[in-house]
């Protein structure tokens, strides 16, 4: 069985900035998940895995700064800047100017649902704009029937454990549908072997004797939105 759930304090050297990530995000989403989330060190080997793989590209680099004695480092990597991953993003416009393509090596890039904005426009009318977002950008973990599952941050958590870095800080949360924590898809783990007596863990992909390693041609993500003209017969 999974060892009893525990959540360490903050240290004083990084509470205020975590405090600033909690404020940043219920600002975002001022729901009662967003109110009720919270800022904690956790142990990543208590943590229960809902994914199938762990992207490693570029782990070396990503956690060489990091060190168990120095929480402003951990801060940097588990608390990361949401725009983090703008550095990466490239893009062009069609010619016409009612077009873009954009591509990012983070497979997290995705686009948010369209918005509808009343600020004006240059000529009238008014501005609607999709979001690009790269997901979350924070160590995230969710508490589910005592145990802790790690929602977002695998990419990390596996380069700070195989550097034996094992007490982090993150962003928590309890909550009470199994669908907050597992959202379905073949690339999670399957819900029975989440919940067993023996659920997989991610450190567990650090075991050579439960996981492997596999090569994968490298590919670029890419959003392409295009505003399109024309009429309809009624």
């Amino acid at each position: 069985m999974p060892e009893p759930v525990t959540l360490g304090a903050v240290p004083p050297s990084i509470a205020a900035r975590g405090e600033a990530l909690l404020q940043s995000l219920q600002a975002a989403s001022p729901g009662k998940a967003a109110r009720e989330l919270k800022i904690g060190i956790v142990d990543l080997r208590q943590l229960v895995s809902v994914q199938r793989a762990i992207a490693l590209d570029d782990i070396g680099s990503r956690v060489a700064q990091a060190s168990p004695d120095h929480w402003e480092s951990l801060a940097d990597l588990c608390w990361a800047s949401p725009d983090a991953d703008a550095e990466d993003l490239k893009g062009a416009f069609d010619k016409d100017g009612k077009g873009v393509t954009i591509s990012s090596a983070n497979p997290n890039l995705r686009v948010a649902p369209v918005q509808n904005l009343v600020t004006p426009g240059p000529a009238g009318g008014r501005f609607l704009g999709f979001q690009v977002v790269f997901g979350t950008r924070h160590l995230h973990v969710a508490e589910y029937r005592e145990r802790l599952f790690l929602k977002d941050g695998y990419h990390r958590a596996y380069g700070l454990l195989a550097r034996g870095i094992t007490h982090v800080p993150c962003v928590y949360e309890k909550v009470e549908h199994f669908q907050a924590v597992h959202g379905g898809g073949v690339t999670l783990i399957a819900p029975e072997h989440i919940l067993g007596d023996r659920p997989p863990r991610v450190i567990d992909f650090l075991d050579d004797q439960v996981s492997t390693t596999v090569e994968q041609q490298f590919f670029r993500k890419v959003i392409r939105i295009r505003a399109e003209e024309f009429v309809v017969n009624v």
